[in-house]
């Protein structure tokens, strides 16, 4: 009596592989369910490479060792923030930027209405707070932001185009709002406006300056420190011959653009492993034995296979985790300042720090705080600050656009502001003589003006590095979350004799600086968008996370690209104008939001994140 078999195990596994190279993914991972002997062929790598090139033009890159090409195909497919999950028409005019807190709850966006609004994330994403700057302080426009590393407060560069306030004579202006009640704390002047601001340390936030004696030769970067003390009335309290010089950069302050503020670390020392298997824990874990995954849910609706559900990220904490201890608002004490927080707590023992020579608390601390980097994409949690993160060394950088055509990167380093302002403040006469020779055979000799801040201007420095792009045109900059890499847009340049400026080409790249080498990488690169404003051209915004890179553009799209792969995985439309910025989720690479020119804020998710907020709906 012969036993009969089903049909399928008569099918050899060598024909069997060849018909499954036929299919779609889709048709593939239903053929997946059938039996474990097509489950196990389905799974086969092969399959999964070609599908993964042929939807995504993948021969260029390289899938890390321990993954297999059906987790790098869930990932692309399934994981990548490609899908329109909310539109938030929360502005009346062209919104310029946005930008995330560093614990992911928040964003911020900044517009041609003066208006600055804080968004909580969520399922909807609700309007938590908003101010209007025109209103309070007659601004025209607020153009960019960012957090401080733990989130206690925002910084908030923009215009104000009418005439200034007595004594000051800048229409560039930054303002610091404090978060646990979004009080707005002071106003501070940032000359050239398009140098913007960055935070030197949480707080101490810098920006630019240009004295009447610069004549476009030279310009300075000023400390603020925060004054966590809400003002009776809102008046400028920072006039414009006040706050610290802390450094003076040779170099044209019309051409200067984007002073970013970067902690590299140091290549000679051990990381810290970030928490990015956070982001991944809710995924697949790819695993052969887990036939009944979402992603094969998301392609088969209508097998009921019961999926592993994670719960979205609870928003409901209490602002209180906002609370920074007040510090003394005295500006004297920027000397102090870096040493005023700690990120953990210990007992007084008399060491120094291995970096700086700061005397030190703790038996176990070998670096001061303001020396540890800890800079994961899990941004500012202190229960992950322990003894074992002092490991971690950095170098701080101060970084912006230079050169008359907008074709170098400056980089000086910077590790020393309280050396800067005990030892390198000179007089009057040593700065006179540093200008005169700076200015000397350029029709340019004087100092113009004199005014009481040559007390404290600092003789003017060559940078450390400077990377030279010759026929680039650089339009914006952003650091990676390691503050490793730096990428920036860049169009191509066309020079001509008769011309005054050069004629920019309409494609647009994004680069890579890596920044412990100061070299070009050339495989991270990444093309396709489009720019079509001449020079100066418009300023865009550009993000990156773990995996993914994303970038504005001139043609209404935002584009996203795969980190590893180089390609494109979506073009994210918005209804006309510039896409001026886009910002990543810090803590969910899943989640990116864009900003555009007709005044709409989009935010996109993965197929994955969607699913969960239907499903918790």
């Amino acid at each position: 009596m012969t036993t009969s078999c089903p049909w399928q195990d008569l099918i050899p596994e060598t024909v069997l592989l060849h018909i499954f190279s036929f299919l779609e993914a889709k048709s593939l991972l239903r053929a997946s369910c059938t039996c474990h002997k097509w489950h196990r062929i389905a799974r086969d790598e092969s399959l999964w490479k070609v599908l993964t090139q042929f939807n995504w033009n993948t021969q260029g890159g390289q899938k890390d060792s321990d993954r297999t090409w059906y987790m790098e195909y869930e990932r692309l497919f399934y994981h990548a923030p490609t899908q329109f999950s909310e539109r938030i028409d929360g502005h009346t005019d062209e919104v310029l930027d946005v930008a995330f807190s560093h614990d992911g709850r928040f964003f911020c966006t900044t517009s041609k209405d003066t208006k600055v609004k804080i968004w909580e994330v969520g399922n909807p994403t609700l309007l938590r707070h908003s101010a209007d700057l025109g209103l309070v302080l007659d601004w025209n426009m607020t153009q960019y932001a960012t957090f401080n590393s733990d989130d206690s407060y925002l910084l908030v560069c923009g215009v104000k185009l009418k005439p200034p306030a007595v004594g000051t004579h800048s229409p560039g202006l930054g303002v610091v709002f404090r978060m646990k009640d979004f009080c707005l704390l002071q106003e501070m002047p940032m000359d050239p406006p398009h140098l913007f601001a960055d935070w030197y340390s949480d707080d101490i936030c810098v920006g630019g300056y240009v004295p009447d004696a610069a004549n476009n030769h030279f310009f300075c970067v000023k400390a603020f420190k925060v004054q966590d003390v809400v003002p009776d009335q809102i008046l400028l309290r920072c006039p414009y011959e006040e706050g610290t010089v802390i450094y003076s950069f040779f170099g044209d302050p019309q051409r200067a653009m984007n002073l970013l503020v970067a902690k590299v670390p140091r290549p000679a020392t051990k990381l810290l492993s970030t928490s990015y298997q956070c982001n991944n824990s809710v995924r697949g874990t790819g695993k052969d034995s887990e036939v009944g995954s979402d992603f094969l849910k998301a392609f088969s609706e209508d097998f009921h296979i019961a999926p592993h559900i994670v719960a979205p990220r609870d928003h409901s904490r209490d602002c209180e985790n906002y609370t920074k201890i007040s510090s003394n608002t005295n500006s004297n004490n920027l000397i102090q300042a870096n040493s005023e927080s700690s990120t953990f707590e210990s007992k007084p023992c008399g060491n120094v720090c291995n970096n700086c020579g700061e005397t030190l608390s703790g038996a176990v601390i070998h670096y001061c705080a303001d020396c540890v980097q800890i800079q994961g994409v899990n941004g500012p949690d202190k229960t992950q600050q322990g003894p074992a993160s002092v490991l971690q060394t950095f170098d701080r950088y101060m970084l912006f656009v230079t050169g008359e055509q907008h074709d170098a990167i400056a980089f000086h380093k910077v590790n020393d502001l309280p050396e800067t302002l005990e030892k390198k403040l000179k007089d009057k006469k040593l700065f006179e003589e540093t200008v005169r020779k700076a200015t000397a055979g350029t029709g340019r000799e004087g100092l113009g003006t004199a005014t009481s801040t040559f007390t404290q201007l600092t003789t003017p420095q060559n940078p450390t590095k400077i990377i030279h792009l010759p026929g680039h045109y650089i339009s914006g900059m952003k650091l990676s979350q390691d503050h490793r890499y730096l990428y920036f847009n860049c169009r191509y340049a066309v020079y001509d004799a008769e011309q005054e400026y050069p004629r920019l080409m309409e494609d647009m790249e994004v680069k890579t600086i890596d920044l412990q080498t100061f070299r070009l990488v050339p495989e991270l690169k990444f093309g396709g968008h489009k720019g079509f404003s001449e020079f100066p051209a418009w300023y865009i915004c550009l993000d990156s996370c773990q995996d993914y890179v994303a970038s504005g553009s001139e043609e209404f799209l935002g584009y996203l690209w795969d980190r590893r792969y180089h390609t494109c995985l979506a073009k994210l439309q918005h209804s006309e104008g510039v896409v001026n910025g886009v910002a990543f989720d810090p803590v969910d690479q899943e989640c990116l939001v864009t900003v555009a020119d007709d005044r709409i804020i989009n935010i996109w998710r993965s197929r994955n994140r969607k699913k969960q907020l239907e499903e918790h709906t």
